[in-house]
């Protein structure tokens, strides 16, 4: 690679950083693997790929990664209470109404899911809180809830 880009410069006159930036654009194959660095290179590619990334331990935990996010998202989706105060008070912000578990002690069950009916479910922005609360999560965070709320008798 090296011997290709001293020959590409010598042969465009580049003599310094600015002509290089300034002829960066017409470089092609300068830098890239040897022939047989490119097989070696191209077998450790397939050896990850099935050996790693497609290993039975990864799928697993992909899955059961896919499926905690799933019962997160439905749990917070279905009872937006279990969201952090701040988070509801985020959206409360941003959407003008009344802080959530502020209107629970105040108002009966019955108004309390009319507010989530009429001003959580179905707003893109709801999604939106709850898609950035779970993308903020760190696995054990993500799974200390799961268990706080899924499966509240684990343990």
């Amino acid at each position: 690679s090296a011997g290709r880009l001293e020959a590409w410069c010598r042969r465009r006159d580049v003599n310094t950083h600015e002509d290089f930036f300034d002829k960066q654009a017409l470089i092609s194959n300068c830098v890239s693997f040897s022939e047989k660095t490119k097989s070696l290179f191209k077998e450790l590619e397939q050896f990850v790929l099935n050996e790693v990334i497609r290993s039975r331990t990864v799928t697993l935990n992909d899955e059961s990664g896919r499926h905690l996010i799933r019962e997160l998202f439905r749990l917070y989706y279905s009872d937006p209470q279990t969201l952090p105060p701040y988070m509801l008070e985020s959206y409360r912000s941003e959407m003008r109404i009344e802080h959530l578990h502020r209107l629970a002690r105040t108002t009966s069950e019955e108004g309390v899911e009319n507010e989530i009916k009429s001003n959580y479910h179905g707003r893109t922005e709801f999604l939106r809180l709850i898609c950035d609360y779970i993308a903020g999560m760190s696995n054990t965070y993500a799974i200390r809830e799961y268990e706080k709320w899924v499966m509240p008798f684990h343990g």
